[in-house]
């Protein structure tokens, strides 16, 4: 039975083996050499890998909307200055760090730290599962490499799709709550301030 984007998400990884994980959603895919490349970045053995997007049409990749920082691959060790450099060096206001499919993550963490994806979330569910992550993550590499694929589709390919339904004000603002409590939770657990600038902004702009 169909049981939404998390169930979807959580049992992939439940079932996965690899030492990686990497989420594709079921509209996109990864560029032709994406997981070799992958591969290289964690043989350094860091928790995590964020690498940039193409942004593409159906049958090729076009070019680049949004540029990212115009900076060398680099490798941060250590929690906090970890999530600092996400909510600073990263320029998180205009590139969506929360994206689970801008990451490959270390799967050991995921099952022992129990990190999930909520399924009574339905806005917002990747950032939240992102901030769990960022909890425990002790390493990262940036990678300029452009390994996912972020296929630009028709519009009427999309009709009733994703993008299609309307939530309550209530399930909204629970969406927003539950979302802003996890900014929250990072902040109060690493100290770094920037990540509590975020979070009041997330909760001024998205209405």
């Amino acid at each position: 039975e169909n049981g939404g984007f998390g169930y979807g998400m959580n049992m992939g990884a439940k079932e996965a083996v690899g030492e990686y994980i990497v989420f594709v959603d079921s509209d996109d895919t990864l560029t032709p050499d994406a997981l070799s490349r992958i591969a290289d970045y964690v043989s350094q053995d860091v928790d995590f890998v964020m690498y940039r997007v193409a942004f593409c049409r159906p049958n090729e990749i076009t070019r680049e909307i949004e540029p990212f920082p115009k900076e060398k691959d680099v490798c941060i060790e250590g929690n906090e200055r970890v999530v600092k450099w996400i909510f600073t060096t990263f320029q998180p206001y205009k590139r969506g760090f929360y994206h689970v499919w801008t990451k490959a993550f270390k799967r050991k963490i995921l099952i022992e730290k129990n990190i999930r994806f909520r399924s009574d979330l339905f806005l917002g569910e990747d950032q939240v599962f992102v901030c769990d992550f960022l909890q425990h993550a002790e390493s990262m590499y940036f990678t300029e490499t452009k390994c996912y694929c972020l296929i630009k589709w028709p519009l009427n390919k999309r009709e009733g799709g994703l993008g299609s339904a309307l939530l309550s004000p209530e399930d909204f603002l629970y969406n927003q709550r539950e979302n802003y409590k996890s900014l929250i939770a990072l902040y109060e657990n690493k100290s770094v301030r920037e990540v509590k600038v975020y979070a009041v902004n997330y909760i001024l702009d998205r209405p």
